[in-house]
């Protein structure tokens, strides 16, 4: 199915959620106190999970030792060939990357095997575990895919591969630069993954994460202040270099960038937004006594004000025939946290 560019403008409809509003934050007193929240333990009870935050913990153990941190062979590839597609996380997958010891319900998996492959990120020491969990608690074995790496936390989401289509309309990986630092092993997932499903990886040196980032798949994206804040603090890059690079690796014609809804917390655009298709953004909704609820009637209004983009799928219903500009593909994976 060919794309084509039509005539008229489209206006994003945004579609408004109540939500309990929930902090992300560490709380009041462990803030105050300047330590790590209370461990999460995972679903089988094996590990304390790391929370979105980098830990106190963490970075003490890596004191002195950030030479001896793994990193990528090298820091930056040149982007893909024009013109760029992102996949949108709406669009139709063929997996979902997780993290095994889980932080997620076995019920979901079994949910999610029955449509898609399960692309469980895995220690070595931690595999049979893995197995024996999985297999117990009634997850289809057949639809399980491990990429047995060294990893640091459950969230593949902010950490995992970022999915384009290049000029060729060929499937390729793009690589941040994960925001967290100290958590050098989820940094590399990326490039583990792409080899071992063999698609190319280009990679970038900005700091960047998957939370704070959505697309509609047909070159818009937006994100919160967060990504100029950290580029400019990790990467010295001005405003108008990061959205530079967005065009150059994502393929964004359009890159909104928005103040956060909140002073505290981690500050990712997924947490009261997402792109539902071209033309639909859902939107966090909470009560007008709500501290947030200014700041997101106003993001509300201001997502509703752009543009959408000037391209679409000729003939299809819903998104179910979402393909690349240039040629027909298969649907592709995706991240999953």
């Amino acid at each position: 199915m060919h794309r084509h560019a039509v005539a008229h403008l489209r206006l994003p409809h945004v579609v408004r959620a109540l939500v309990l509003a929930l902090s992300l934050g560490l709380s009041p007193a462990v803030a105050a106190a300047g330590g790590d929240p209370p461990p999460e333990r995972d679903v089988d009870n094996l590990e304390d999970l790391l929370p979105r935050r980098e830990t106190l913990r963490e970075r003490e153990a890596w004191r002195g030792l950030e030479s001896l941190m793994p990193r990528r062979g090298t820091l930056a590839d040149p982007p893909p060939a024009a013109p760029v597609r992102n996949v949108a996380e709406w669009e139709p997958a063929t997996g979902v990357l997780i993290r095994y010891p889980l932080g997620l319900p076995y019920a979901l998996l079994r949910d999610l095997d029955d449509v898609v492959t399960l692309h469980v990120v895995v220690s070595s020491s931690s595999q049979a575990a893995a197995q024996a969990n999985l297999t117990a608690n009634g997850v289809d074995m057949g639809r399980v895919q491990f990429l047995v790496r060294p990893n640091d936390s459950i969230w593949t989401r902010d950490y995992g591969p970022w999915f384009v289509f290049d000029g060729a309309g060929e499937l390729a990986i793009v690589d941040h630069v994960y925001n967290r630092p100290y958590r050098p092993n989820d940094d590399l997932i990326p490039i583990h993954f792409a080899q071992q499903q063999g698609l190319p990886v280009h990679s970038h040196d900005m700091y960047h994460t998957g939370g704070n980032y959505m697309t509609d798949g047909d070159h818009v994206g937006s994100s919160t202040r967060l990504v100029y804040d950290e580029a400019a603090a990790a990467n010295g890059m001005d405003a108008a270099e990061v959205d530079q690079l967005m065009a150059d690796y994502y393929g964004l014609q359009q890159y909104t960038v928005v103040d956060d809804i909140e002073s505290g917390g981690i500050h990712h655009i997924d947490t009261w937004a997402k792109f539902l298709d071209e033309e639909t953004v859902l939107v966090k909704q909470v009560w007008p006594a709500h501290h947030t609820y200014a700041a997101l009637e106003q993001r509300a209004t201001l997502l509703a004000s752009l543009t959408a983009s000037p391209a679409a799928p000729i003939a299809s219903t819903g998104y179910s025939a979402r393909t690349s500009a240039a040629a027909a593909r298969p649907p592709t994976p995706t991240a999953w946290s």
